[in-house]
């Protein structure tokens, strides 16, 4: 389902926006490597600090996490444009236990590679979160991130 920039109320598209803070605030253990060397590429993050800080409080992001699942994308009363925005956010945050995974798993890696890694997996979540936010603030649904729009769309049936 398509939406166009005038079905779609600005609170719609504000609230829409709020749940991709989960995935953002758990890739940043991954953009360690780019704010060590370039400390200046943290200050347009600097207002969402006291809530990643929140998030990465111990259990908060899994509650978080869980209420969101439970309580706002399975709830019908909520707009469609919310709870896909919400489920998707949900996926790219399940989506980091991949590299998560596979950092337990690889060991020992040379640090030219781990850094490589570590920045693509941050790079692909603050890339998705962007292309999210620019979207739902036009009114567009954000239905084009590989794999996880997919899995949304066939995870989104009324």
């Amino acid at each position: 389902m398509q939406y166009g920039s005038d079905d779609v109320p600005a609170l719609d598209r504000f609230v829409a926006c709020l749940p991709y803070a989960l995935p953002l605030a758990d890739s940043f253990e991954w953009g360690h490597f780019l704010f060590d060397k370039f400390p200046i590429l943290a200050l347009p993050f600097v207002p969402l600090f006291p809530v990643i800080s929140l998030l990465n409080a111990p259990f908060v992001s899994f509650a978080v996490f869980i209420a969101l699942f439970s309580f706002v994308t399975r709830n019908p009363s909520i707009p469609r444009f919310v709870r896909y925005n919400t489920l998707q956010a949900i996926y790219l945050d399940i989506a980091l236990i991949f590299p998560s995974l596979f950092k337990g798993l690889a060991g020992n890696v040379p640090l030219e590679l781990a850094e490589t890694g570590s920045n693509t997996v941050f790079y692909a979540i603050l890339l998705s979160v962007i292309y999210a936010a620019v979207s739902n603030i036009s009114g567009k649904l954000p239905n084009e991130i590989p794999l996880i729009s997919e899995t949304v769309d066939g995870q989104m049936p009324f």
